[in-house]
């Protein structure tokens, strides 16, 4: 009978073994196929260009997103021990506007990246150019990256654009709101129109973390306070 139980454990376990090996080639095979995909549609410079270009907006975007989400850190701040992973802090609006610029700055020539398997390269400009302006709006500037060009001639070249993205996030008024909700003595905000607040306990009720949902553009601004 012990020996029907161990065979029988034995081959749950095999089964469960070859399930696994199953799932992770199914996804690597799904990976390659999608950057198959990718790598297919770029059949010429200009395609190759939009490319690069495409994936600077997109990495402007997700890293203006992530400085909400990470409570003015676009990565998540390795010297907090907040359990919610945000900062204690409130961090100025010169900081966060600075932690964006350096953020953007060492990520998006990885952009070129994209080309690797292609007919064409990105040669860099040298260190990307970026600018960061919160106001009523995020503004952010990234300055051209340098040329694609084919990788057998110099001669067939295209200019990445100099790219500008605007975005309905008004950063220095979330900013206050985080601080009047936090500090009764902080500027007085009188209305809240168009933000959804959230506030969540952790399980101690050791900690309190806080959400500024901007409802028009989803940008959602967390931080952590100690109860």
């Amino acid at each position: 009978m012990a020996t029907a139980k161990k065979g029988q454990f034995t081959l749950f376990v095999a089964f469960a073994l070859v399930l696994v090996v199953l799932i992770v080639l199914g996804y690597y095979i799904l990976q390659q196929k999608n950057a198959g995909e990718e790598i297919a549609k770029i059949e010429s410079i200009a395609d190759a260009r939009q490319a690069v270009e495409a994936c600077i907006t997109d990495t402007i975007e997700d890293n203006l997103y992530a400085l909400g989400y990470n409570g003015g850190y676009v990565n998540k701040n390795s010297y907090t021990f907040s359990s919610f992973n945000t900062s204690y802090e409130l961090l100025t609006v010169e900081e966060m506007q600075h932690n964006l610029k350096s953020s953007l700055e060492r990520n998006v020539d990885n952009c070129g990246d994209i080309l690797e398997a292609t007919p064409y390269e990105l040669i860099l400009n040298g260190r990307p150019a970026v600018t960061v302006s919160f106001a009523d709006t995020a503004i952010i500037n990234v300055d051209s990256l340098g040329i694609i060009q084919q990788r057998d001639t110099a001669e067939i070249r295209e200019t990445v654009t100099e790219m500008e993205k605007e975005f309905q996030v008004n950063i220095p008024q979330i900013h206050a709101i985080v601080e009047q909700i936090f500090d009764p003595e902080g500027i007085l905000i009188e209305s809240y129109d168009g933000y959804a607040i959230n506030i969540f306990v952790s399980p101690e009720y050791s900690e309190e973390l806080l959400e500024v949902h901007h409802e028009e553009s989803g940008f959602v601004f967390r931080m952590t306070r100690i109860v």
